[in-house]
């Protein structure tokens, strides 16, 4: 089935099933232009200043190492973002400039993006676990976990996922046509050599490992976020019950605090990760719901939505540290006097 639908952009006319062309260019202007951009201009920002006040407080805990790199990430794909939706403000000088600027992006920008979500997503699952193991075992692993391991983690995560999605550019190739609706020179992206030999191979890798990353992250992270509630409220449950407190396998209330923000963080990693499984999910079920195939419209449509959520989820998370980390909340106003109420 999937050879009657020519994988370019050459003359690809999607067919309309559920989602018309037209409708689709309304939810493309509405939420992949306007709403992404917001959220990705505010990402900037908001992960900018994470960077910033984490910094200034030093990585000694590795809360702080975790949760830079995680921002340096999102911060990232903000950037990235921003930058692949420059076609719609292109669109208003020239349409032929929206559309050569949105077929170099999107089989090269788009898919950046995603693999940086993919990264913070592994990411989350690490600093879930930890947190976790912390939790569990505080003095039994404490000793474990320091600083060094989470920068050596951070930056090995961002490798080895990088790597493993990295196949999916080598199966397009970008030229220049000239277009007969504009009649004028437009870039557009077609499936290469490569993937007429290893195509099939390298779709069914990508879709699989694309649906096993944040499958597996989606468990991690739900997993330990249940054992660390576990965990919390048998501890309080104890502490209200017993007179003579063990001190020497106490919290602390900062170390308390610290792992109530990071539940918050993990559990909005939740509720992001769910559409993307959905996405993915889907793709499995059906392989012409796809780019460039029988469902082109309404896998745009949905991954537009799925793109939506996760640069909300890129932007929030200031707000989450502003509102639950006391130090944060210091060094902030320190940093930036003038944002705090009078």
């Amino acid at each position: 089935m999937s050879n009657q639908v020519q994988q370019t952009t050459v003359g690809f006319i999607a067919k309309e099933i559920f989602v018309t062309s037209a409708g689709l260019e309304i939810v493309e202007n509405f939420l992949d232009v306007a709403a992404i951009s917001f959220f990705a201009v505010m990402g900037i920002v908001t992960n900018t200043i994470i960077i910033i006040v984490f910094s200034t407080q030093g990585f000694q805990d590795s809360v702080n190492i975790s949760l830079t790199a995680m921002a340096i990430w999102e911060l990232f794909k903000c950037i990235v973002g921003l930058a692949m939706r420059v076609y719609g403000p292109l669109g208003w000088i020239s349409p032929v400039y929206r559309k050569t600027w949105k077929n170099i992006s999107t089989p090269t920008l788009n898919y950046v993006q995603v693999f940086a979500n993919y990264v913070t997503y592994v990411m989350a699952a690490y600093v879930a676990f930890e947190r976790c193991l912390c939790v569990a075992l505080p003095f039994k692993v404490k000793s474990i976990f320091v600083p060094r391991l989470t920068l050596v983690m951070m930056i090995l995560i961002s490798i080895v996922v990088i790597l493993s999605f990295g196949i999916i550019f080598f199966v397009y190739d970008i030229y220049w046509i000239v277009d007969p609706i504009y009649n004028q020179s437009i870039i557009v992206y077609t499936n290469n050599a490569f993937y007429r030999k290893y195509g099939s191979g390298v779709i069914e890798y990508f879709t699989y490992i694309g649906f096993l990353n944040p499958v597996f992250c989606f468990v991690v992270i739900f997993l330990c976020t249940v054992v660390i509630f576990y965990q919390l409220h048998k501890m309080s449950k104890f502490r209200s019950k017993s007179i003579y407190k063990d001190k020497e396998k106490e919290m602390s209330s900062r170390e308390k605090q610290a792992v109530k923000m990071l539940l918050v963080v993990i559990i909005v990693y939740i509720l992001a990760l769910l559409p993307r499984f959905l996405l993915h999910a889907g793709k499995m079920v059906e392989p012409e719901f796809y780019y460039l195939r029988a469902y082109h419209n309404l896998f745009n449509v949905c991954a537009y939505i799925v793109m939506t959520v996760d640069f909300i989820n890129a932007s929030v998370h200031l707000f989450i540290y502003l509102k639950m980390s006391t130090n944060f909340r210091l060094t902030f106003f320190n940093l930036f006097p003038w944002c705090r109420r009078q």
